[in-house]
């Protein structure tokens, strides 16, 4: 599962209680939960939990619930690349560029892809090109770190 914010880490939670026990979440941030960690008013978790919650404690019921299973993931790991037969290329500091053959893979990462479908559905070349430009900027960021160590 690429991108460990809250659709991600209910998609590992979904696919090992479904009976998929072979389940990798990799996350590019230092910690997963997404934005979550920043929402801190309440609201969250009425439907779900039958309780109001803040953004971090809403998430922090997922992260609960993905180390309850013992589901393996990954943080501050930069996906590289997708290839058609389902091997993922990605990056960390740690352990640098390795390759994963996934038997499926499960895309819930939001903030560029919100940004370029938003842009493409109002036709706002801006936000289009300001997705693209904050994706390279990462990516940017995240490979001097690994250069550097």
């Amino acid at each position: 599962i690429i991108g460990g914010g809250p659709a991600g880490l209910a998609a590992a939670i979904s696919a090992f209680d479904s009976g998929v026990k072979d389940v990798l979440i990799l996350e590019r941030e230092e910690k997963t939960g997404g934005i979550l960690n920043q929402c801190i008013h309440n609201g969250f978790g009425l439907a779900r939990f039958k309780e109001s919650l803040t953004g971090p404690e809403y998430a922090e019921r997922f992260i609960d619930g993905v180390v309850e299973r013992n589901i393996e993931y990954l943080t501050k790991t930069m996906v590289l690349s997708v290839t058609k037969d389902k091997v993922v290329t990605a990056m960390t500091a740690e352990n640098g560029v390795f390759e994963i053959k996934a038997k499926a893979i499960i895309l819930a990462v939001i903030r560029v892809l919100v940004f370029v479908l938003c842009g493409i559905l109002l036709r706002h070349w801006f936000l289009m090109i300001f997705a693209v430009i904050f994706a390279i900027g990462h990516f940017a960021v995240t490979f001097k770190k690994y250069k550097e160590t």
